[in-house]
């Protein structure tokens, strides 16, 4: 009698609790980030701006967030309408929404965009998960992977050699000279490993595989999450025909063969904002200049996910 007591106050204590009480905080950040610098007053409170934005404690409330916005030729007033919290809606998953009702009319269920922009133009604000910006003198690290490439190469004596795969690596280093244009220096490489995921494979018989290291220079014009480049890239080709034995292959039908050279050509890329530290982007690497074939066209195109640190 006693367990059957305990079990049913265990299930109505989790059919009747509700996510939003037991997670959130009194108190939730926002990021206000400001086009110029000025000074921002919110609940009483009086701050000044960064570059970067300032990262702002408010509470939970049920009514809107108002912000003053502050310059020498700006002066303005923007609201920012609270939201459900994603613990109050995670309710319908962990207790069929029963939890909902719980902290239905407190302010605990509620709480604000992460980041709030606010321009200096006349429309309101844009909430963002990124600083749209990006301020001049904005130094960045990025490391990302060319996941995806595509591979169109002439190596020499060998006709044209097309092949997709998988996974590579790079590293850039990017400056802001003005407000949301850049220069950036790359470098990095990229394979056609046939395998979406990182294994260890035993080859067996006769293979091919492509692969390239290059290093290029872009400059990139950023527009809200878009940004578009164009740039310049010298880049080391290479293309293997592989043999192995393993497994009882059957003898190789030719030679082994390993082939490299060097191509030098434009480079175009656009890209996208995932978040605050992370995007994606797609880069075409076409090659047309190279002294042993003049007039031979290739290319390698990559679709990269990569990382941001801020260096300044």
């Amino acid at each position: 009698m006693y367990v059957r007591i305990f079990l049913w106050g265990l299930i109505s204590s989790f059919l009747f609790s509700s996510c939003a009480s037991i997670l959130n905080r009194k108190y939730t950040s926002v990021r206000i980030v400001t086009e110029e610098p000025g000074k921002i007053e919110v609940n009483g409170l009086t701050l000044k701006t960064r570059p970067e934005g300032i990262d702002l404690p408010v509470e939970r409330q049920d009514k809107p967030l108002v912000i003053r916005y502050q310059t020498d030729s700006v002066d303005k007033t923007v609201t920012v309408d609270r939201i459900n919290s994603f613990a109050w809606v995670a309710n319908i998953f962990t207790n069929y929404g029963l939890g909902m009702l719980v902290d239905k009319k407190k302010p605990i269920r509620y709480g604000y965009p992460r980041s709030v922009v606010i321009s200096t133009k006349p429309e309101d604000i844009v909430p963002p998960r990124f600083n749209p910006f990006v301020p001049e003198g904005s130094f960045y690290w990025h490391f990302s992977i060319p996941y995806l490439n595509n591979f169109h190469l002439q190596p020499l004596n060998e006709g044209v050699q097309n092949s997709t795969g998988f996974w590579g690596i790079a590293t850039s280093f990017e400056y802001f000279h003005i407000r949301n244009r850049s220069v950036s220096l790359s470098i990095g490489g990229a394979i056609d490993f046939f395998l979406p995921v990182i294994a260890a494979v035993d080859y067996s018989g006769e293979w091919e595989s492509s692969s390239t290291a290059y290093i290029s220079l872009a400059y990139k014009h950023y527009y809200k999450r878009f940004n578009a480049g164009m740039g310049i890239h010298a880049s080391h080709q290479f293309w293997n025909y592989n043999y192995s034995s393993f497994g009882d292959a059957p003898p190789p039908t030719r030679p082994t063969v390993s082939v490299s050279h060097w191509t030098t050509g434009p480079l175009l890329s656009v890209g996208w904002q995932l978040g605050r530290h992370t995007w994606t982007a797609l880069t075409y690497k076409p090659g047309f200049f190279r002294s042993e074939l003049p007039n031979a066209y290739e290319h390698v195109i990559s679709l990269e996910f990569g990382t941001n640190i801020t260096l300044r």
